[in-house]
């Protein structure tokens, strides 16, 4: 898979802290750069708790009512400016499948969305966990190694496989 000029570093793995939003955002963009067919490395979400627990109000961050910042038409899908050259279409068009508006369409939901509610709505922890389960994601408790073969020390007595 070719490089992008510009970006001579690349890495195999990359360990992200945390399974919210932007962290679940990161690794459907290495999926999506790797189904456009450009070099992207292996993600893998560290995390005690579970994916979107912050957000759930299960881990005592929020209560899980309240709405987020951003709205969910514009998180872990969202189409940010093309920025990978020829691939740039083939990368939205993949980011395209964890957007919110997929997510309504695969639950039955986007027409209700669009004429009868279409207001501010939270981006909830299960939109999340769907995505992470469609990105195909390995979440652990803590990791405890990343070179060839990362380890991690399992949340609740077990590494979970997301997907």
């Amino acid at each position: 898979m070719p490089a992008l000029p510009g970006y001579p570093l690349q890495v195999s793995t990359l360990a992200v802290v945390g399974t919210g939003p932007k962290d679940i955002a990161i690794a459907a963009k290495a999926r999506a750069l790797a189904a456009a067919g450009l070099s992207a490395p292996r993600v893998v979400l560290v995390d005690r708790g579970e994916v979107a627990g912050n957000w759930s109000g299960r881990q005592g961050y929020t209560s899980g009512l309240l709405p987020l910042g951003t709205p969910p038409e514009k998180d872990v899908g969202y189409p940010y400016a093309a920025s990978w050259g020829d691939a740039s279409a083939d990368v939205i068009a993949a980011m395209a499948e964890y957007s919110w508006q997929r997510h309504l369409i695969r639950h039955g939901a986007y027409g209700d969305w669009i004429d009868r509610v279409k207001i501010r709505v939270p981006l909830t922890p299960t939109v999340l966990q769907t995505a992470t389960a469609q990105v195909g994601l390995w979440a652990c408790g803590e990791a405890c190694g990343l070179d060839r073969r990362p380890c991690c020390i399992p949340r609740m007595a077990r590494a979970a496989r997301i997907g």
